[in-house]
């Protein structure tokens, strides 16, 4: 999907996924199934392939981001390992209880780390997102 937007950088695109990704409903019925699926070993299985689908994504985009310029880093396959394992595994409450405001804080963290690399995927829009969302 992002990749059709020729209009936009790497880095936008990746901001592009990102942000698409707050659909209420989507999220809602993610939420839901995982909470059913958390007693089920399945659910580390499909949880682990669906980001190992989703790292190859942002690899290319980010490679793309790198040729374009707007984003600065020279291992964009661990850079989108780590976003993934990040984003998508660790900062899940069912899997890494936590409270509102840790959640909150490792959103924060993981903006911080994305930053330090050269990945500044989440900016203002995406964190007010997150904010309204949570």
């Amino acid at each position: 999907m992002a990749k059709s937007h020729k209009e936009l950088n790497g880095l936008e695109k990746l901001k592009f996924v990102l942000k698409t990704s707050f659909d209420e409903t989507e999220r809602h019925q993610l939420s839901m199934a995982s909470m059913q699926l958390m007693g089920s070993p399945a659910f580390l299985k499909k949880l682990i392939e669906s980001n190992q689908e989703l790292a190859p994504m942002y690899q290319e985009l980010i490679e793309e981001g790198i040729q374009d310029g707007s984003i600065k880093s020279e291992q964009p396959k661990l850079l989108a390992d780590l976003f993934v394992l990040l984003a998508n595994f660790w900062s899940i409450p069912t899997i890494y209880p936590m409270t509102d405001d840790e959640a909150w804080q490792k959103f924060l963290m993981i903006k911080s780390i994305m930053d330090n690399l050269g990945l500044p995927v989440i900016d203002d829009e995406i964190v007010k997102l997150c904010k309204e969302n949570a």
